[in-house]
């Protein structure tokens, strides 16, 4: 068994680095031959923002399926679903050429305009490996998330892209590699498509919402038959393009506050909510919980996307403004039926 290596990142300085950046500078490792498995845990003791560019290259990391990297938000600093001062955040992008990584539960938002405003964006470099990337809240003004050359699987995700000035097409999810999968994702754009995947590569799809782009929200133009959907909901009619069943299209979502990029499914949904399937048991990428590690399985119906509508009266999100980094507080007065 390798060893554990677990090493803390702060904005705030009570951490091992002040930003991940930096502990990608000073860790550079072959994992195989020193037989690690590294864990940066990420923490925001005051509230402080990372806002370095992390870049993982190729040439300075190796992984295998056994010794990899493992980037994650500490406990009590993990994603929300909104952005939210008492997690850890990011607002800049996350770029890995290693073979092998599970990012869970962090909170990005990269207003950076053109090539460089992605949120996160895998390389694996080589076949074989499946990297994860769980409960994570990214807002981009390119692609929210890339992946390339590997596998990937995806959960309770939320990926928000937008186009605030910029001169080039802006993506949600693009990928072009050796299999995707998305389960219980939200994916919301305002230009191009929700969802690019390449001509050869296969792609899979449960409980996910794909809404807003201006084109497609799914597109996958080569090789269609590579593409299955299940119980996805799409706000024009491209969820039953593909492969599969039980997918809703045209449908139109109620969400909490979309100004403030708050994508909670409200009580009014009548595109998502209580229309899933229960992925507890998949045997691929088994999803209990949504984006805020609230339990799905409390009700028998599930919904689609990476909220589970909450019958919590008074569910109070402290949130930031995307635009003013303004708190503001948003009360929800809603119930399941």
């Amino acid at each position: 068994m390798p060893t554990e290596l677990t090493y803390t990142i702060d904005p705030d300085g009570s951490g091992d680095y002040a930003s991940l950046a930096a502990a990608e500078a000073d860790l550079r490792q072959d994992l195989t031959s020193t037989d690690v498995l590294l864990r940066l845990q990420c923490i925001s003791s005051g509230g402080s923002i990372d806002t370095v560019a992390c870049f993982f290259q190729a040439a300075n990391w190796v992984c295998d399926n056994t010794r990899y990297i493992i980037i994650e938000a500490g406990e009590g600093y993990e994603c929300k679903g909104a952005w939210v001062n008492s997690v850890y955040r990011r607002s800049s992008y996350l770029r890995m050429e290693v073979e092998k990584v599970i990012i869970e539960g962090l909170t990005i938002k990269n207003d950076t305009v053109g090539a460089l405003g992605y949120g996160i964006y895998l390389d694996a470099q080589s076949s074989g490996f499946i990297s994860e990337v769980k409960k994570c809240f990214i807002v981009a003004q390119y692609y929210s998330f890339y992946g390339y050359y590997g596998k990937y699987n995806i959960s309770n995700c939320l990926f928000v892209s937008l186009a605030i000035g910029a001169s080039i097409n802006v993506y949600g999810v693009g990928y072009s590699g050796e299999g995707l999968r998305l389960h219980n994702c939200t994916l919301i754009t305002v230009d191009q498509y929700n969802l690019e995947v390449g001509t050869d590569q296969y792609i899979e799809a449960k409980n996910c919402i794909f809404d807003g782009a201006t084109l497609k929200d799914i597109n996958k133009p080569f090789n269609p038959s590579l593409a299955n959907l299940n119980y996805c909901a799409s706000s024009d009619g491209t969820a039953d393009d593909y492969s599969g069943a039980n997918n809703r299209v045209n449908q139109t979502f109620t969400f909490a506050d979309e100004t403030n990029k708050v994508f909670a499914l409200l009580a009014a949904d009548a595109g998502a909510k209580g229309y899933g399937t229960d992925l507890s048991g998949d045997s691929d990428l088994p999803v209990t919980d949504d984006i805020r590690g609230a339990d799905r399985q409390i009700y028998s119906a599930w919904d689609i996307g990476a909220f589970l509508y909450n019958n919590t009266s008074n569910l109070l999100i402290e949130l930031l403004s995307l635009d003013s980094y303004a708190t503001r507080t948003l009360t929800l007065n809603s119930y399941r039926d």
